[in-house]
């Protein structure tokens, strides 16, 4: 299902390249026990100690998982809305800070944030380095997985360059 992504009518349409996936963020220092929810960011322990990113689809996501709709990046109108209306009622009750991935790691590593509705592997040795202790852990409605690929635009400039460029990133040596 994952390379579902890259595929339209049985076709690859795109080359995936690196993938991951969005846990839940937190600060070991200051939460002992590694939440088991997303929903848990709205304890009354934790209000103004929130940070969101600022990311719509992300937040759709997570919101959507919550939820429990199986696949939110494909939602009726209705379940967008349910989604989006949520993602916004956590904001505002537990006070939540958006911010982009460059400033997660800083406000989890300095405290500032406890908790935070967005994580990657790579946010813990982030916050590492400026003296944090942030684990990740993935909620019992599930974290979700992210998959970037190489793709040519209909009408691309340069389609020939564009096609070199994915077989040598496709390459062993490039791999």
């Amino acid at each position: 299902p994952f390379l579902d992504q890259t595929r339209i009518d049985g076709w690859f349409w795109a080359a995936p390249f690196i993938w991951g996936g969005h846990p839940m963020a937190y600060n070991a220092r200051f939460v002992a026990e590694p939440p088991t929810s997303w929903l848990d960011v709205l304890k009354p322990e934790y209000e103004g100690r929130i940070v969101m990113l600022d990311g719509a689809v992300h937040q759709v996501i997570v919101w959507g998982r919550v939820l429990g709709y199986p696949n939110p990046t494909y939602l009726r109108t209705d379940e967008l809305d349910r989604a989006i209306d949520l993602a916004v009622s956590v904001k505002q009750r537990s006070r939540a800070r958006l911010v982009g991935w460059d400033e997660l790691p800083v406000a989890l590593a300095n405290g500032e944030a406890w908790l935070a509705t967005a994580g990657w592997e790579a946010v813990s040795r982030f916050a590492a380095a400026l003296g944090g202790e942030v684990r990740t852990t993935h909620p019992a409605e599930g974290a979700y997985p992210w998959l970037d690929s190489w793709a040519v635009v209909r009408e691309a400039p340069n389609e020939k360059a564009a096609y070199a460029w994915i077989d040598w990133m496709l390459s062993p040596e490039a791999q």
